[in-house]
Formats: C-alpha cells, sequence, structure tokens
C-alpha cells in the first residue's frame, strides 16, 4: 500500500479532532436532554456525605451505629468537602460527574493512542457520543470519576510510568470491586510485560506494594469501623441470579457490531501482542466488569451501569479492529454502522427519564407530607434515597442498603414489622378499595399477622391531579395506630417469653 503524503497527515488529524468536537457537542446535547434525571441510589451517598460533614459520622440516621450503607468511598469523601465548602452536594455531584466523563474521554484521546494505537481517538469519541454516558453522567454517581481514574491509570500503564502508583489508592477506595480489579490489571501487565521480555518493571512492582498497603488499610478500616470487610450493600445486592444474566445481555444488544468486533479485537491483540500488547488489560478489564456485573441485582444494573466507566477500553480494543483493515472503504462502512448502534439506546433511554419524573413528582408529594410531621419520626422505606435526603425523618430500609440486619442475616418481614415505625410507606397503587403494591418485600410485610390491626392506609403519594386507578408507581402512606399497638404489646408480653418478645421493644 503507498505511504500517505506527510501534507494529508494534519488535514487528516484535523478531520479527526472535527469528529470528537462534534460527539462533544452530542455529548453536551444528551446531557442537557437527561438532566432531570438522578438515580435514586445517588441520594444516600448525599445523606451519608453531609452526616459525615456534620459531624454525625459514617451514619445514615444520626445516632445510629455506623453502617457502610454506599458503595462509593471516594465520591462520598469528595461531596463532604464539597459540602464543607459550602457548595450544595446534589447539583455539584451532577456537573462533577459531566466535567468527569468528558476528562476521561479527552485523556483517552489525547495519549491513548500516542502510546497505545490510532483506534483510540475513535473509542474516546464513541464514549462521549454514547447517549449512556450522559445519562450516567448526571446521575449524581462516581461513575465519571471511576471512568477518569481507570482512563489514568491505563495510560500510565501503556507508557510504564511510576506514577501509575499515585493513582491506585484513589481507584481501589472508588468502588467496592475496585481493589480486585486493579490487582487483575497489574497482574495481567507483568504477564504481558514478561512474554515481551521487558527489562525495567519497576513501576509494576511499585504498583503491587502500593496496592497491597492500600488494600490493606481500606479493609482495616471497614473492619474497624463496620465491622466488616466490604460495604453493607456488596452484601445487600451482591448474588447470581439469572436475571442479572439476561439484564446484562439485554443492554448489551443495543451495541451488537462492537461486541463482534471486541471479540475479534481480542483475538488479534493475542496474536499480535507484542506490539499492542497492553491492549488486552484494556480487554480483561472490561470482561471482569462484565462477568462482576451478573453478580448484582438487576434492579441496580440497568443501563449497563457498572460498565459505562469501562466504554473506552471496549470501544478501543473493537475499533482496534477496523484501523488495522486492509479494506479503509468496508472499515468505514462498518464504523458508520457501529456509531449509529451508538445511539440506539437513546429512545429507550428517554422513555426511562419520562417514567421516571412521574416517580420523582411522586416523591416529592411525599416529601411535603413527612416535612409537615413532627421532627423525628421513624419511617419504614423501600426507596431509601432522595426521600430521606430532603427530610427531617428517621429511616428503616426495607432493601437493605443502609440495614446491617437484612444485609447480613437476611429479610425478615416480621422483624421489619416489629420496628414499629412512626409510618409505613410501599410503592404501588390503588384500584378502588384495592392497594396494589409493587415490591415481594412489602406485600410480606403487608401479610404479617398484626399489621392490618396496627397500621391503617392513609393516603397515596402521587403527581398532582393523577388518577390512583391507573397503574403506577405512587407511595401508600400507612400511619401506625398507637392503641392498637399498645394493645397488641400487651397482648404478646402475655403469650410470649421475655426474651422473644424482646424484638417487638
Amino acid at each position: 500500500m503507498a505511504a500517505v503524503p506527510a501534507l494529508m497527515i494534519p488535514e487528516m488529524l484535523a478531520r479527526v479532532n472535527l469528529f470528537f468536537l462534534i460527539c462533544i457537542l452530542v455529548y453536551i446535547i444528551f446531557v442537557a436532554l437527561f438532566w432531570d434525571y438522578s438515580i435514586d441510589d445517588a441520594f444516600v451517598t448525599f445523606r451519608y456525605s453531609e452526616n459525615l460533614a456534620n459531624g454525625e459520622g459514617f451514619v445514615f440516621n444520626p445516632g445510629e451505629q455506623p453502617v457502610e450503607g454506599y458503595s462509593n468511598f471516594l465520591w462520598m469523601l469528595i461531596l463532604v468537602a464539597v459540602d464543607l465548602a459550602g457548595l450544595p452536594v446534589y447539583p455539584t455531584a451532577k456537573w462533577l460527574g459531566v466535567i468527569s466523563f468528558l476528562l476521561s474521554g479527552v485523556l483517552f484521546f489525547l495519549f491513548a493512542d500516542r502510546y497505545w494505537h490510532k483506534s483510540a481517538r475513535l473509542a474516546a469519541a464513541a464514549l462521549i457520543a454514547c447517549p449512556l454516558t450522559a445519562f450516567w453522567a448526571v446521575s449524581g454517581l462516581e461513575l465519571g470519576l471511576y471512568s477518569l481514574l481507570l482512563t489514568a491509570i491505563i495510560i500510565l500503564l501503556f507508557i510504564r510510568s511510576k506514577w501509575t502508583a499515585a493513582v491506585i489508592p484513589f481507584l481501589i477506595i472508588t468502588r467496592p470491586e475496585s481493589p480486585g480489579l486493579v490487582l487483575v490489571v497489574l497482574m495481567m501487565a507483568a504477564f504481558i510485560e514478561r512474554k515481551n521480555k521487558s527489562i525495567d518493571k519497576t513501576y509494576l512492582i511499585i504498583g503491587f506494594a502500593v496496592w497491597l498497603a492500600g488494600t490493606a488499610a481500606l479493609l482495616s478500616f471497614r473492619q474497624m469501623v463496620f465491622g466488616y470487610l466490604m460495604p453493607n450493600t456488596f452484601y445487600a445486592k451482591s448474588s447470581f441470579n439469572l436475571p442479572a444474566v439476561y439484564e446484562l445481555i439485554r443492554e448489551l444488544h443495543f451495541f451488537l457490531p462492537h461486541i463482534v468486533l471486541f471479540i475479534i479485537g481480542v483475538i488479534k491483540l493475542i496474536k499480535n501482542a507484542k506490539d499492542y500488547g497492553l491492549g488486552l488489560i484494556m480487554a480483561g478489564a472490561f470482561v471482569i466488569q462484565a462477568a462482576i456485573s451478573i453478580f448484582a441485582d438487576p434492579v441496580m444494573n440497568f443501563k449497563l451501569r457498572y460498565l459505562v466507566a469501562f466504554f473506552p477500553f471496549f470501544f478501543a480494543v473493537a475499533f482496534y479492529v477496523l484501523s488495522e483493515m486492509k479494506d479503509k472503504k468496508a472499515a468505514k462502512i462498518i464504523l458508520a454502522v457501529s456509531f449509529i448502534f451508538l445511539i440506539s439506546p437513546l429512545a429507550e433511554t428517554y422513555t426511562k427519564i419520562q417514567k421516571e419524573k412521574k416517580i420523582i413528582a411522586a416523591q416529592k408529594d411525599l416529601i411535603e407530607f413527612i416535612n409537615h410531621q413532627p421532627p423525628g419520626i421513624w419511617i419504614s422505606l423501600t426507596d431509601i434515597g432522595r426521600v430521606p435526603y430532603y427530610t427531617r425523618a428517621n429511616y428503616n430500609d426495607i432493601w437493605g442498603l443502609v440495614s446491617s440486619d437484612i444485609a447480613h442475616k437476611g429479610f425478615n418481614p416480621l422483624m421489619e414489622y416489629s420496628r414499629l415505625p412512626n409510618y409505613f410507606v410501599f410503592a404501588g397503587t390503588k384500584f378502588g378499595d384495592k392497594l396494589m403494591l409493587r415490591f415481594g418485600r412489602e406485600r410480606l410485610i403487608n401479610k404479617v399477622v398484626g399489621f392490618p390491626l396496627t397500621y391503617e392506609y392513609i393516603k397515596t403519594a402521587a403527581p398532582e391531579n393523577k388518577d390512583l386507578e391507573i397503574d403506577g408507581y405512587y407511595y401508600l402512606i400507612f400511619k401506625r395506630n398507637d392503641r392498637a399497638v399498645d394493645s397488641l404489646l400487651q397482648s404478646i408480653s402475655i403469650i410470649l417469653p421475655k426474651e422473644e418478645y424482646r424484638i417487638f421493644m
């Protein structure tokens, strides 16, 4: 093949740079389109960060024992600093997410191709242009920060820099799975260096040492403060389940061309390990995270939540194949098709956000109701994010994210009922006189023998002027009848032995 004339190179680079700028514009449009969305989970971290900033400690409810009910330690600490600086936590978290994902793309665009392969520029553009990136950027979660740190460590590994060790401590405290992921990445880098007969492995030796010290410090801290080696959320929502596998496959079908190219890319990288073998680190990191994803509850894992931070690596390996194709015309056609598929999650994502707005409207009605109640009341609730963040009440978490009992001993409807909060709030709707509850745990609590005697349905929190006869995601409020509770407790104290009676006190 004839060499590319030197005068054409600046022109080609200019076209690539222009395309990346267009992708940034698309990203900004998607961010504006999705701005009203914020996942409910994010508000759990917001509440923890504000409690810690106020001197309450690592607690969801002030005065309780510490429970690590967040999955993003570093992100929570950053938001503590945000709160102490006098900035509003919620919008600042959204802006930090947007900026972090953008910086991740820019960093990958500027450096990954210089030290690895030219396909990295297309991968950076794909990350920025994908609607799921903007969706998670505005969610309030740590995913943008995670993507930025992952991109930084991959590039530092490419250039075999001793500064790799400087990123490792931050990365291992970003997500619960980070320590294991970093260890595997370092092991893969060591294996590839051995195959390539690299002489200077000082950067890896320092990296392993920092990983060991940082992981030991993190686990020791958790054991001392919370009594467990992993966050409470890990125990509450981690278990292998087929619905999670189905959800992962369903979401990945939007990226079918990229998956095919990714598999071919891995094979090519294995064959060409001497020149581009470090690309296998990116492929391995993506595959490992995909495997981890199927151990998370599918409710928590929608929209490739745990994989979006790894998109640059996924796309880089996929586009590596196109960059190496001899038939450039065919490569361009496949690339165009892949970018069309890249945008395909847009309609479903936008529809989800519209549904989410209705749920948020119902939550606002519930928040207004709770804020008119006396301070210090207790409420048992499944959606433990936005509502607790904007109210003064204390909460029992039916889902178990901030409940050590549920996470470690399992859900027990009798135990949750025996907490006897001032209010139970269940997700669901109302058809005439029939109440339809959304979650199985709520239905089990509602079926406890004493529940109908001690709790009375009083109202549904829903968007204004909404017909409750239409199936929806509203909030059914049950108020405790104190006279009935007193009568029930007196009866139980007579029937049950003292040690069994204590669970109701």
